[in-house]
This record gives structure tokens, sequence and C-alpha cells, in this order.
């Protein structure tokens, strides 16, 4: 019999203050994978439907798509910042339909019991594709699997959680097909980039899996640690089918360290080169896995900008955060990209512990000397089971509870700090405006830029140090300082 399956993404543009302004929306890879493996393993026959929140704010779509489709079952993939809005989601559900609902993605997988005590019937954790084929055949009736001996989930069975064995990672990536985008209203996409940017950019992922262990990170509770990446040809295909059926003209490759492995990378992007499958294309690496030859090769396979994870230019900062980089390596790293012509945008983080304004103060120097072409600041976040959330808890630190993560669209401190939330604000305000000034006096070099630089730099230096006294200590920092200068950086031994 054929069932009918409602896949769902929740993360909608217009409530992300930030994307909004960017306008850069890109699909949802997560879901799309789920569905091209369902449709790989059994349910090609099935009537496979979306509802792509992206650009359907607001619960009226979906209830309206639950009353017209009427679905046999719903799987969602959400993340920790969207969990209010998807518990709405299960609610609207639970309201019209009693059908067996499955969630997934870093935010059930980060916090299942949250989903599980709204009522749906099973989380999926960690990489979802094998285990979803698996539940969605057990709960549609077309397997003879009990839900049990399914790993990699969590459920409720006599108002007991059960957690099943876990699934091990999935090792060879080309065995996953292609993201299911036939799913979507792809013109929704092209549309909206087009109208701001004047060209169409989507997203393609390489690779799964972090080697690095940063503090407050927790990519590895969906990806583990073990560096897994797809056949170079595996790519080329998927880049092609792109261009070719989906008309992009650019990419965003959504890898968390797309230069990890720097073999494959040069063999990736040769390959681009030789094939004729070259496109522009954005990234995200770190500082120390980039050299002048690699980044060579990438200009010429289409490379336009990166997205470097700098955080801050303290290196007792780096070191808190276990971030594996020396300030130097960010130097070294800019000066390359600006010798290159390459476009470099930053992500800096402020309030990690136990920062003060004497680091903040080397993140602006270092944002000022080496003025990257974009940048972007948060106030540290504490992702639930990472380290960095660990150490708040066990501190008495964290200031909100499981249902207030979307707080952090707003910037605002979630944890006790030596320094106001206030002082962050002005801090950050700090920072962009010294980025601009300074911005402007290279570009002008004249009396009067040097006049506002000059003033932009010492108003925010003093206005920090006024406002750090005026505001704090509040607590002594759960990391004890200096020490953290002499911490050694080790060469990180690559697992793949």
């Amino acid at each position: 019999m054929k069932s009918k399956i409602l896949l769902s993404s929740v993360y909608t543009l217009e409530e992300d203050p930030w994307e909004r302004r960017q306008m850069k929306p890109y699909p949802p890879l997560g879901i799309l994978y789920i569905s091209s493996s369902l449709k790989e393993n059994g349910l090609q026959n099935d009537d496979i439907r979306m509802f792509d929140a992206t650009f359907n704010p607001g619960l009226n779509a979906f209830l309206k798509m639950l009353e017209t489709f009427k679905p046999d079952l719903v799987g969602i993939t959400t993340n920790t910042i969207t969990e209010n809005k998807t518990l709405k989601f299960i609610k609207t559900i639970k309201d019209v339909l009693d059908i067996p609902i499955v969630v997934g993605g870093p935010g059930p997988t980060m916090n299942s019991k949250s989903f599980l005590d709204a009522g749906v019937n099973c989380v999926v954790l960690s990489e979802g594709e094998e285990t979803a084929v698996e539940v969605f055949n057990h709960y549609l009736g077309k397997n003879e699997m009990k839900i049990s001996d399914i790993a990699g989930i969590t459920y409720k069975f006599n108002n007991q959680t059960i957690i099943t064995h876990s699934r091990p990672l999935i090792t060879h990536l080309d065995s996953i097909p292609f993201p299911d985008r036939t799913l979507l209203n792809i013109s929704e996409y092209s549309e909206v980039w087009k109208k701001h940017h004047k060209i169409f950019y989507s997203s393609i992922i390489t690779a799964r899996g972090c080697p690095y262990s940063c503090t407050w990170c927790a990519r590895d509770l969906s990806f583990g640690r073990k560096y897994r990446y797809r056949s170079v040809d595996n790519v080329i295909d998927e880049i092609i089918e792109l261009k070719d059926k989906y008309k992009v003209d650019a990419l965003r490759f959504v890898d968390d360290i797309l230069t990890v492995h720097r073999k494959r990378s040069m063999a990736l992007f040769s390959s681009m080169i030789e094939r004729d499958v070259r496109i522009p294309f954005e990234c995200l690496t770190r500082v120390d896995r980039v050299d002048s030859e690699l980044l060579t090769v990438m200009k010429k396979a289409g490379l336009q900008l990166i997205y470097y994870g700098v955080e801050s230019g303290s290196q007792r900062i780096l070191n808190a955060m276990n971030k594996q980089i020396r300030v130097s390596d960010i130097y070294k790293s800019s000066k390359i990209m600006k010798k290159l012509k390459l476009m470099q945008s930053w992500f800096l983080m402020l309030g990690y512990p136990p920062e003060t304004v004497k680091d903040i103060k080397k993140t602006l120097k270092i944002l000022r000397e080496l003025n990257p072409d974009k940048f972007g600041i948060s106030i540290a976040y504490p992702l639930p089971k990472t380290k960095f959330f660990q150490d708040l808890v066990d501190n008495n630190m964290l200031l909100i509870n499981q249902n207030q993560w979307d707080q952090s669209l707003d910037n605002k401190l979630l944890f006790t700090s030596e320094y106001s939330n206030q002082f962050y604000k002005w801090a950050i305000r700090g920072l962009y405006l010294n980025y601009y000034t300074s911005r402007f006096h290279t570009k002008h070099k004249n009396i009067l830029s040097k006049i506002l630089d000059t003033g932009a730099y010492l108003c925010t230096v003093k206005s920090l140090e006024f406002l750090s006294r005026l505001s704090g200590p509040k607590l002594s920092n759960h990391i004890d300082g200096d020490e953290l200068d002499e911490l050694p950086v080790d060469p990180m031994p690559i697992q793949c």
C-alpha cells in the first residue's frame, strides 16, 4: 500500500534577523538526504513530500499542508535554536492527526527529552540516513523490525526512556545518494538570490566529521570526530548536476572544515579544473589548514571567499577554547589571502571565559591590523553536551533553561559573566565601528580619516575600560586566567 510521508524543516528565513538582512537562503540538506535515502531503500513508490519552512513562516501554512495532504507519518529535522518552534509543529500535528512523528537533527541529538516529552514517537540520534530508513519502514508497517532493535534512536516505552545501541557512522559516504532536491521549489531560492545578489548560490557538503575538539562546538554529536569524505568523482558529479539540472551559478561548500585533508583537497580542486567544472564558490575552513599552493589551486577552481573561525585575537582565549591554532596562523593565512586577492570573512566570539578587556583589546587589534573583507561577532553560546556547557553547569553559571535557546538570536549572555550584557553589546558595536573606520582610513589615507580612525579606537578602548569597572566582576572565572597563555598548541593528528 502506498504511504504518504511528510518531511519538514523548521527554520524560517523571516524569523532569523541576521539571515533576513543577508537574504542568502540555502536548502535544508539534512532532510533532503533523508528523502533520497528513503527513496533509495524501499520507499521510492511512496508519496514523499516536504514542507520547506524557509519561505513559509508561521504554523498556518504547515497546518494547511497537514489537512490537505493527510500524511501517514511526519519526519522533522531541527536544531537547538529552532527547538521551541519545532515543539509547536509537533503540537499542531498531534492536534489534527494521530500519526507517528519522528524527529532528528542536531537539536534532538543534544536534547531528546524535550521532544519525547512533547509526544514524538522516536528521536533519531546523530547521522540519520540509515536509521530513518529502518524507523520509517517500522512505523509504516513495511518491515518486521522491532523498534528496540533499531540502532541509534531513543523513544519512550511504558513512560521509560529507551536509548538503543549506537549506530556506527557511515564510512562510505558515496553510498548516500545526492540530496533529493526534487522536493524543493528551487525557483524560490533562485529568485531570492538573484533579486538580492544577481547570482544563484546553493550548497553542497563533501565530508563529515571534525577531528578537532573546540570546547563550545557540538558538531561531533552529529558526525563524530573521524573525518570521512566523499570521492572526488562523486563530488564532481553532484556539482555537474547542480549546474546543469538546477542552474546553480555558484556554490557554498558547507563542510565544517573543507581543507582538513590537504591531499584530498588538492585532488578535488585540481579535478574541478581538469574536468572544466569551475564554479564560483565559498567555503569554511581553519587558518592553519591553508597554504599558498592549495589556495592558488582553489582560486583557479573558482574560490572567491573563505569563512575562518578566528574567534579571538588573544592566544589564551584560543587556548581556553582548545582551538589548536596560534594567533600567528591568523596573520599568516590573512597575508596569503590578500596576496592572492581572495576574500576572507571571520567569525569572532566575545565573552568566552576567562575573557577580559585585555583580551578584547587583542581581538580589536588584530581586526584593525588585518582588516578582513567581512566579519561577524557572536557572544559565546553554550550548546548542550559541549564541554563549555558542562563547565557552566558544574559552576552554576548557566542562566537559561532548556526552553530558552532561541534567545541566542539576540546575542544575549546566556551565562554568568565577568561583565554585563550591556558591556558586550557595546563591545560588539565598538568592534564594528573600528572595523569601518580602519577600512575608511586604509582607503583614503588622509588626515581626516586618520583622526576619525584614531578617535574610534580611543573611544572604544576607554569605553570598554570604563564599562568593565562599572559592570563587574560579578563572579570569579572558572578558568584561572593567565596560565592559559602558556598552554601548548600541539599539531593536531588528523584521523581519516
